[in-house]
């Protein structure tokens, strides 16, 4: 048996773009993943498929499990043998118990590592606009766990020295000793009027703020409601905020909003709403499984040369026509002296990446935009068309051919299924969804299934519905649903109408 390794791993305050290239990549090689409350969804997505994924909890003021319990899990699935990342909300060493989970491995006689994460000590100001150090104002920060209680006996923290330290009290795990802390403070000589700020689920989009003198910061906190996680600057840094928030000021902050797209296809729309300030919450309606019989779309592939076009309307279209083609010992050259058409920029894309050109892509990126480009391009009549693409996409495109005289061969590239989302995908919305963007017919018909259930679709009646264009519109209505239309019918141009309907209405 090979010996066991673990890596003590820090994710970051929350936000996954601040996970560090070196915990991304030993998450991706570990075969065990232990991780906390804090750590966010999306950075389990770095983990192998095989790997076991285990809860570990350790949310504050909660027994999900104990610290012994934990370490003692750690250790077991490294002595099997097996990679272990442990991962952990924030810096591990930096009040995070890291320390001792080293120490453990240490005297267990298992190698390990420490790959340290974006603290929320100093992320979270950073985000709220509070520089912890600044050259007129403070020249030293000073870090204090606040989750002893100021009024313990024998407790670790000098509050009398703390109060007159001077430059930037930062406080981490405090909240819930809040009032206590602030008072001690104030007694140990630290003027009431300082300036003050909590920031609550900071770097995340459900980001929180409240400022206030030190010794009303409390119960201000108290009023606005805001609990853990949050950190606490004490100082005159504090201050800064009001001219240096930034996180909260982009346009789509604070803005839950659902994603319908199929795994491994919700990145870049996830991402540029991430980047607007919006909250993805990836829920997938639909997935994409190969065609029921393959026999059909391999007798066409291998009378590739009998036809005039080939066109292609999907990323989708794209993947299972090249996929197949190399299952059977084909690549690219076969569709010598075919003419390709592309459906959008993106499944371009997809087509130039395997060496193809496309012949033909319509300014527009619609099925009657495709046509009135491939009827001004040549005489349609008698020409043969091959139409790759899913056995659920609407037939608008294929009459409109055939009208125009073409003989079209039309065969299942893929299939389109409902994703049947579960109670787990209910939990990931909570109770409130701003928007819903629909990418597809599909995903549209997807949430009239049975297999979506009524409370998503409750969420999704009560949000605004964005779509990427007329075919998926033209489903929404029929649903009963009005939404919005992407100008543009990509994943830009979705997001660039969010921001249109947003700017003026928030």
């Amino acid at each position: 048996m090979s010996a066991g390794f673990v890596s003590l791993i820090g994710a970051g305050p929350g936000d996954p773009g601040l996970l560090t290239i070196r915990a991304a990549k030993a998450i991706g090689c570990a075969e065990a993943v232990l991780y906390d409350h804090l750590v966010h969804p999306d950075v389990l997505a770095h983990a192998s498929s095989g790997a076991e994924i285990i809860y570990t909890g350790k949310q504050g003021g909660t027994d999900y499990i104990s610290q012994k319990d934990l370490t003692s899990l750690m250790l077991d699935r490294a002595r099997t043998g097996k990679r272990v990342a442990r991962i952990k909300g924030g810096d591990p060493f930096i009040f995070g118990r890291g320390g001792e989970e080293a120490l453990a491995c240490a005297e267990a006689g298992i190698a390990f590592e420490v790959i340290p994460g974006v603290s929320s000590a100093h992320a979270c100001p950073a985000y709220a606009g509070i520089p912890l150090t600044h050259r007129d104002l403070a020249s030293h920060v000073t870090f204090v766990t606040g989750h002893e209680g100021a009024g313990k006996e024998g407790a670790g923290v000098d509050w009398n020295a703390i109060a007159n330290t001077g430059g930037t009290l930062c406080f981490l795990m405090g909240m819930k000793n809040l009032p206590d802390i602030a008072g001690r403070l104030v007694g140990g000589g630290l003027p009431p009027d300082t300036p003050a700020a909590a920031v609550e689920w900071g770097t995340y989009p459900r980001q929180r703020t409240v400022t206030s003198k030190l010794s009303g910061i409390a119960a201000e906190c108290a009023k606005a409601g805001l609990g853990a996680p949050a950190v606490v600057v004490v100082g005159k840094v504090a201050a800064l905020r009001e001219k240096l928030a930034w996180f909260e000021k982009k346009p789509l902050f604070g803005l839950r909003v659902l994603v319908t797209r199929p795994e491994g296809q919700a990145a870049e729309i996830s991402g540029m709403l991430s980047d607007a300030g919006a909250e993805p919450v990836h829920i997938p309606l639909i997935r994409i499984a190969g065609p029921a019989n393959p026999s059909k779309l391999r007798d066409a592939l291998s009378r590739l040369q009998e036809f005039d076009f080939v066109l292609f309307t999907s990323v989708n279209a794209v993947d299972h026509f090249f996929g197949h083609m190399r299952e059977m010992g084909f690549d690219s050259r076969s569709l010598c002296g075919v003419r390709v058409a592309a459906i959008g920029p993106v499944t371009a894309s997809a087509l130039e990446e395997r060496g193809i050109l496309p012949d033909l892509k319509p300014a527009e990126f619609t099925s009657d935009a495709l046509v009135s480009e491939l009827s001004s391009a040549a005489d349609l009549k008698g020409k043969s068309i091959l139409l790759p693409r899913s056995s659920a996409a609407p037939q608008g495109l294929r009459d409109s051919l055939a009208a125009l005289g073409a003989a079209v061969e039309e065969v299942e590239a893929y299939r389109t299924l409902s994703a049947e989302p579960g109670p787990e995908a209910l939990e990931k919305a909570g109770n409130r969804i701003d928007a819903s963007v629909f990418m597809s017919s599909s995903a549209a018909e997807a949430l009239a299934s049975g297999g979506c259930s009524a409370a998503i679709r409750a969420l999704v009646s009560a949000s605004r519905i964005f779509s990427i264009g007329p075919e998926t519109s033209g489903t929404l209505r029929r649903l009963g649903y009005g939404p919005l239309e992407a100008a543009v019918h990509t994943s830009q141009g979705v997001v660039a109408t969010m921001l249109d309907f947003y700017r003026n209405r928030r």
